[in-house]
């Protein structure tokens, strides 16, 4: 492994942080005001994507790194090439919640391995959180997701979704805010 000793040209970059914890979805009431985005519950493993010096590390919700678990989607890092983000997002399967969890129950490479070429996994990106030694969290929404489609994400197994500057129709939003409310 070769460290850098010499400071950065950007004497305005830090590192990336270590105690990250991913967004958790509260349930509530839909806004009722404009300038709001709405996800819809899927089966998923929630996680961020740290990608570092073309290493890319999930962490599940109770923190462990789960990327051993998601050979496909560590190749995300070959797409972002020497570029430093952390992403947030969630990992998915159409196999389900259960072709997850055995992913991640999983002892031997050969087992993952096949698994992942019988049921591969998906990781979509919703948000950067942090780039090129600058935390985004604080910027608006708007201005961080122009900054993440500009990684040009797509692959067989990592994307981001497009959007859509549609009012949502009222049938969907009833529909939505009855997921929502639970």
């Amino acid at each position: 492994m070769i460290h850098r000793t010499d400071p950065p040209e950007d004497p305005e970059w830090r590192r990336p942080p270590r105690d990250l914890r991913p967004m958790r979805a509260k349930k509530g009431a839909l806004p009722k005001t404009k300038g709001w985005a709405f996800e819809t519950e899927m089966v998923r493993r929630s996680g961020d994507g740290d990608q570092r010096a073309r290493a890319h590390h999930d962490h599940g919700r109770d923190r462990n790194d789960i990327s051993r678990a998601f050979p496909e989607i560590r190749r995300i890092g070959r797409a972002l090439g020497a570029e430093e983000v952390i992403l947030d997002g969630v990992i998915m399967c159409d196999a389900g919640r259960d072709a997850l969890e055995r992913r991640l129950a999983a002892k031997s490479d050969s087992t993952i391995r096949r698994i992942a070429r019988d049921q591969p996994a998906l990781f979509v990106a919703f948000d950067l959180i942090w780039q090129a030694g600058r935390e985004r969290w604080d910027e608006p929404w708007t201005d961080r997701r122009e900054r993440l489609d500009g990684l040009e994400l797509k692959g067989d197994n990592w994307q981001v979704p497009a959007l859509t500057s549609a009012t949502v129709p009222s049938s969907s939003r009833r529909h939505a805010q009855e997921a929502w409310a639970g």
